[in-house]
């Protein structure tokens, strides 16, 4: 951005009266700060979260914001809630602010659709008046969206088959194998049967001729 000549550095030891935004803030940015932002401009800190306490030990910021929800767009965080880029965070600032303009003009230098990704929230942000309003208003939407997740989490589960019919399909295989089991059993008795009534057929015919042999014997030895 400041080879864009977008903005410039601040150097340490010096009194910002700006808006600065910090993560280190306690509250959020709104168009209540657009005069402010007229008369003295906007800033953001660069350097790690580690070292923001550092920075202001050395640097007085007089109005110190921060964010509220919106996602990252950059390559670094992309997809993350609030670890916006500082380019990110400046046309956030912007567009809360009422500088529409100026924001996309400064987004144009990156190819992220940052604006694009956060234009519901963005426009929810720059229509309320203060950041008490903000706050509740975020509050509402995220438990609206976390709502939504849920819901749509069940559909999903719902949609799944019960695990108890795969149970099912398991005893499925048990009950063919006993229908089986009891045609085999079915075929062994009628087997079993036809054996004994041939065995019982050749009993008899074997008796039969027993009893023609002897009465034949007798009648020759009556002669």
């Amino acid at each position: 951005l400041e080879s864009f000549s977008l903005l410039k550095n601040l150097a340490h030891k010096t009194r910002f009266k700006g808006i600065t935004l910090s993560a280190e803030a306690k509250k959020y940015v709104s168009k209540e700060d657009r005069e402010i932002i007229i008369k003295h401009g906007l800033c953001v800190i660069d350097c790690s979260w580690a070292r923001i306490q550092e920075l202001e030990i050395k640097t007085h910021f007089d109005h110190e914001r921060i964010l509220p929800f919106m996602v990252a767009v950059n390559p670094v965080n992309y997809g993350a809630p609030y670890k916006l880029s500082c380019a990110e965070a400046l046309a956030a600032s912007l567009y809360i602010c009422g500088f529409e303009d100026q924001a996309h003009e400064l987004m144009q230098k990156f190819k992220w659709g940052f604006l694009t990704l956060n234009q519901e929230v963005l426009d929810a942000y720059a229509e309320l008046p203060n950041a008490e309003a903000i706050v509740a208003w975020e509050k509402n939407y995220l438990e609206v969206e976390r709502q939504k997740r849920d819901e749509q989490r069940s559909r999903r589960n719902y949609e799944l088959p019960p695990s108890s019919s795969e149970d099912e399909y398991d005893d499925e295989p048990i009950v063919k194998e006993s229908a089986t089991t009891k045609e085999t059993a079915e075929l062994k008795t009628a087997s079993n049967d036809s054996t004994i009534t041939t065995m019982t057929k050749q009993t008899s015919e074997q008796t039969q001729s027993k009893a023609d042999s002897h009465e034949h014997h007798e009648e020759e030895k009556a002669q």
